[in-house]
């Protein structure tokens, strides 16, 4: 008996439209078998607005009152490390960081049903997007282990009153059915040289052996959980996406993540573009992954896999799970 799929979108830098999602959304669907399609509830979530005002009034301020002209380029660098630099963890308010995440969380809820829900999600992301929903599954997952969590302390209040509803919230709110993650163009380890990568863990490994991991979701039945995995796409010639595996000793074993390489920039152009011209090809590299066919048709793979399980899915929950309330 096939079983309905949540999709969700979130884009990354340098994304001005709220229909960013739209060709590939298309291209899975050309590539999903058509009783499948009907199973696929998509939702994209769209945050660039909260940090391209900042942007926008510090361009005006910089153009009038000195000779500054920006060029394309430094619009490029302004929406897209500046958007990085936005989504920092900071004890602010006003941080992006938890306006951005609340986006996220607000997508979840309005595409949750009524009850319970316990419907697989997957979550397609691209380039800040990746580190975005990495980030967001990782501290909404400690939430549930109070006692075993380590993670700082610094919060704000609407993202406390979402945690104190954890026990009230349906399973696909509470990631406890991620049962997909496709990264495209990932800097992800951009992220973690602060650290060094030996510090690093990716979400489908615990912090300690009492905790689960993050993902796949706990509440998954079996023949779900088998079909799970994270898809990782990037282009050689793409300076913002990169493979994962080569990571750390944690990613690299990893056997639910696999590193896909392709062509976003385009077949003909990657063929015929002389090498030392390749550098011109970054930008298309970087955002064609929305128009790939190699990557709409490996999701619409994992997506057709998880719709076709040969097994019927878990019972939906009888009563909400409780868990005790922390901070992050």
């Amino acid at each position: 008996m096939p079983q309905d799929v949540v999709v969700v979108f979130v884009h990354g830098i340098n994304t001005t439209c709220q229909d960013y999602y739209e060709p590939l959304r298309d291209g899975i669907l050309r590539r999903l078998p058509k009783e499948a399609r009907g199973h696929v509830i998509f939702r994209a979530v769209f945050w660039a607005d909260i940090v391209r005002g900042r942007q926008q009034e510090y361009v005006h301020y910089a153009k009038t009152s000195s000779d500054f002209r920006p060029t394309v380029a430094h619009q490029m660098v302004i929406e897209g490390l500046g958007d990085a630099a936005a989504y920092q963890k900071i004890d602010r308010k006003n941080s992006a960081y938890y306006d951005i995440q609340a986006r996220v969380r607000k997508t979840i809820q309005d595409a949750a049903l009524a009850g319970s829900d316990s419907r697989p999600l997957v979550f397609i992301t691209h380039s800040l997007g990746c580190h975005i929903v990495s980030s967001y599954a990782w501290d909404l997952h400690q939430c549930k282990h109070p006692g075993l969590a380590f993670a700082e302390k610094r919060i704000d209040k609407g993202t406390q009153a979402y945690i104190d509803s954890l026990p009230s919230k349906t399973a696909l709110e509470r990631l406890d059915t991620f049962a997909g993650f496709v990264t495209l163009g990932s800097n992800m380890p951009l992220f973690t040289f602060s650290l060094g990568p030996q510090h690093v863990f990716p979400i489908t490994k615990a912090q300690v052996p009492e905790m689960n991991a993050a993902f796949p979701g706990p509440a998954l039945d079996r023949a779900t959980r088998d079909k799970a995995c994270w898809l990782n796409y990037y282009s050689a010639n793409d300076p913002f996406g990169y493979p994962l595996k080569p990571l750390n000793d944690e990613y690299d074993r990893e056997p639910l993540l696999s590193d896909h390489q392709t062509a976003s920039e385009g077949w003909l152009r990657s063929r015929c573009c002389p090498r030392k011209l390749r550098p011109l090809l970054s930008l298309a590299a970087h955002n064609g992954y929305w128009r790939d066919r190699k990557v709409a048709h490996g999701i619409a793979g994992l997506l057709n896999n998880i719709i076709q399980v040969t097994e019927a899915p878990a019972k939906p929950e009888s009563g909400p799970r409780l868990f005790p309330t922390t901070t992050l």
